[in-house]
This record gives structure tokens, C-alpha cells and sequence, in this order.
């Protein structure tokens, strides 16, 4: 006789609804095998890779009785769709309190809804919660995660295990401060499908072997510093915390939100032609009302309100309002260098004048320039990201930077002085 020895693993199912136009033609479901074998879909055969698997229970992921109520004809309509929206807007506002920017609740619940659907569109901007301590920027993190599509917080792993994580089950990642410094290549990968991450992992015999890991999915993080990372600012929504009321008293468990979980997980398999719809509306959008969003901005902003139009007028003017906001402040960050130079000249004519009648001509030092320029930016860019406001200034305007923007601009330089380098330009020179 051969001894055995019985255990208890998880077996992952594929669930699948075939659309042609806006109908449902098909929907079945796979169990996926130990070996990577293909499946077929409608005439299409899939060919499925199996490198990590779940080998426990997670609990955002859908439940097995949603499956087979979706199997069974279950469809999430329209109206309910919108109703399980305004009930997460009220669940997010007992966890987290916003009440200094109320456009907020719907910016960051339309983002939980969007990871059921980020797949669709190719790309997911990352969420990120600033602010001191007791602010409530990791309750707010963890609040999002837990709403959100396979949300999964983490706060200590070590980068192999959040690797091989997102690997298995590409999920809502939800990254604690303390947590971050280990994953930030991670991170600056999620946004987009296709980037990979290159690992060097060794196998038997002392070999390596490097392996490409696609990391693309939706990452919420929260941090007491600023972003830091440019390419990760361009890429995120960056929500500053204030410190405030606690609504709620403690933090959110995955359970308060499991029924809104189940509700959205419908709806990424029977309204995924709505969510397309809106986001070719929202394409279509691009020149006229969204002209404010170029670029990749375009593509941070353009998932979230396409499930804004989804939810209605009133949601989609709250986050439309906010984004162009948001982007005004940004954009401050990102002004061009010398426009920002001949705007804080015209402020020092300005200032001038308002002394003496008529000022047809100024001398000033680089110093003397490099601290109004700062004055000018010192509000939008603490609106952006006041942790760093002060740091990010004094290291981008600084006096030498500017006498070479002055240099650039072809400004005339009158020589070194006892105080520094002069210059010298009219106002005729300065309307030119």
C-alpha cells in the first residue's frame, strides 16, 4: 500500500461573459488546472500561463455564490449599479472624513469602482493619501483598498512576496508608508499594461534566472512625505490629508463593504459595455470639455470619469470640477521655466511702480528674483504637495538656477557686485 495524505488547496475559476454589441451571448465559467493548458472561448482558444496561485483565502475576492447567481442570468442593472454607488459614497465618508473638499467622496469612490474596470482601458492611475500624522491618510488608504476590486493591504513584505502577490491575482494593492520603499519599482510599473519589471531569482544549482513580472494593477498608497518620484507624480492622483474629525473611530474591515464588493464584481461582468460606452464619451470629450487634460493627464483622469458619467450629471460635475483643480495646481509644478521668470519681472515692475509714478527700467539681483518667483509658487505647489512645497522651491529656484534662465532669456547682465551678479531690463524689453 502507498501512504497519501489529504490536503486542502484553492483551485482558481475563470468567469467569463461573451458581449456582442450590448448583449450577453455566453457566459461560463473554468476551472483552471495545475498545468497550463489552453482554454477555449466562444471559437478562441486562450492560452494560460500559471506561475503563482492563491493557496488561501482572500477575502475581497468575489464570492463563490456571486459566480453562480452571475451563471444563473444574474444581471446588475443600470439603477442598481448607480444605488450600490451612492451607498459606497456614504460607507467611504463614516470611514474617512473630506468634508474640507465634499468633491472628494466622489473622486475616490468613482476610483474604487474603476478598478473593477481598469483592465478595459489599458491603464490606472495611482492613488496616493499625504499627510502628518493623524490625518488620516492610511485609514483612507485602507478604506479604498477594501472597496476596491481584490483589494489587498499590505505592510511589511519583502519584494519577492509582492511580486509573485500581484503576479497570482493582480490585485488592489494597498501600501502602507512603511511598506513603500520595498515596492517603489513596483509602483512606478502598475500604471500601464505591457511595463514589466525585470527579477533575477535563482533556481537549482546555484542558477538565475530573470523573469519579467507585468505588475500592472491599481495601487492606493499612503505616506506622512511627499512624492518625491516625479514619474510617479505624473502618474497619480495625489489627495492631501488634513487633520480632522474620525467619523468612524476605527479602521475599515474588508466585511464592511463585502456586499458592495459583490454588487461591483456583477457589474464588471454585465455593464462592461456601459463602462466602454462612457469612456468613448469621454474620448469624444477630449477637445471640448476635458481640453485641460493633455497627454498622460488625459489618461489619469479619463477611467474615473467615465465612471462618473455612469453614475449620473451631479458625480461627473463633482469630479470633473476637481480634476481641473487639481490639474491648475499641477500644472504650476510643470510651468515653463522662463515663463515663471517674466511673470515675477512683472510682478517686481509692478511693485515698483506702485513707489514711483512711472518705471520704464529695474535692476535686480538673482537672489532678489529667485524669492519672488517663490513667493508667487509657494501656494499652488502647497496645494499640490505641501510636504515638499518648501524643499521642491528652494532647490529648483535657487539664485544660480535662475541667472541661468536669465542667461537663457538673453537678459542683460551688468557685472558682479558686492552683493552679486546684476541685470538690468526695461519695460519695452519685457512686453517684447
Amino acid at each position: 500500500d502507498i501512504e497519501t495524505e489529504r490536503y486542502t488547496t484553492v483551485r482558481p475559476i475563470l468567469i467569463y461573459a461573451k458581449y456582442e454589441g450590448k448583449e450577453i451571448v455566453d457566459r461560463d465559467h473554468y476551472f483552471i488546472g495545475l498545468s497550463n493548458e489552453p482554454i477555449t472561448i466562444g471559437d478562441r482558444p486562450i492560452n494560460l500561463t500559471l506561475s503563482s496561485k492563491l493557496a488561501s483565502k482572500m477575502p475581497t475576492i468575489m464570492r463563490v455564490e456571486t459566480a453562480h447567481e452571475f451563471l444563473n442570468g444574474k444581471v446588475l442593472t443600470l439603477e442598481e449599479f448607480r444605488k450600490a454607488f451612492q451607498e459606497l459614497r456614504k460607507r467611504i465618508s463614516e470611514f474617512v472624513n473630506m468634508e474640507w473638499d465634499t468633491r472628494l467622496y466622489d473622486v475616490i469612490s468613482c476610483y474604487a469602482v474603476y478598478t473593477y474596470f481598469y483592465d478595459i482601458a489599458g491603464f490606472v492611475p495611482i492613488l496616493c493619501f499625504i499627510g502628518p500624522k493623524g490625518s488620516g491618510k492610511t485609514r483612507a488608504m485602507l478604506t479604498v483598498t477594501n472597496a476596491s476590486r481584490r483589494g489587498f493591504a499590505i505592510t511589511g513584505p519583502t519584494e519577492a512576496s509582492i511580486f509573485r502577490t500581484v503576479d497570482a491575482i493582480k490585485p488592489t494593492l494597498g501600501i502602507d508608508e512603511k511598506a513603500k520603499r520595498e515596492v517603489e519599482r513596483l509602483i512606478r510599473a502598475s500604471y500601464k499594461r505591457g511595463l514589466r519589471v525585470p527579477r533575477v531569482e535563482k533556481t537549482r544549482g546555484d542558477r538565475f534566472l530573470i523573469t519579467l513580472f507585468e505588475v500592472f494593477c491599481p495601487v492606493i498608497y499612503s505616506t506622512a512625505e511627499g512624492v518625491e518620484d516625479e514619474y510617479v507624480r505624473d502618474r497619480a492622483i495625489i489627495v492631501n490629508m488634513k487633520k480632522s474629525e474620525d467619523p468612524k473611530g476605527r479602521d475599515p474591515e474588508p466585511s464592511d463593504f463585502e456586499d458592495l464588493r459583490e454588487d461591483f464584481y456583477l457589474a464588471r461582468l454585465t455593464l462592461a459595455h456601459e463602462f466602454l460606452k462612457n469612456l468613448e464619451r469621454v474620448k469624444r470629450m477630449k477637445n471640448d470639455v476635458l481640453s485641460f487634460l493633455k497627454a498622460r493627464d488625459f489618461e489619469v483622469w479619463s477611467g474615473i470619469l467615465a465612471v462618473a458619467l455612469m453614475i449620473g450629471p451631479e458625480v461627473f460635475k463633482n469630479v470633473l470640477s476637481y480634476a481641473e483643480d487639481y490639474i491648475k495646481a499641477k500644472s504650476v509644478i510643470n510651468y515653463p521655466e522662463e515663463g515663471v521668470v517674466l511673470k515675477a519681472l512683472c510682478e517686481i515692475f509692478r511693485e515698483a511702480s506702485s513707489l514711483n509714478e512711472e518705471v520704464n527700467e529695474i535692476e535686480f539681483t538673482p537672489k532678489q528674483l529667485a524669492s519672488s518667483i517663490r513667493a508667487i509658487l509657494s501656494p499652488d505647489y502647497e496645494a499640490y504637495d505641501p510636504r515638499l512645497a518648501e524643499q521642491v522651491l528652494a532647490k529648483e529656484w535657487n539664485p544660480k538656477r535662475v541667472g541661468a534662465y536669465l542667461s537663457r532669456l538673453g537678459i542683460k547682465c551688468l557685472g558682479r557686485k558686492r552683493d552679486g551678479y546684476h541685470y538690468k531690463i526695461t519695460l519695452e524689453e519685457l512686453k517684447d
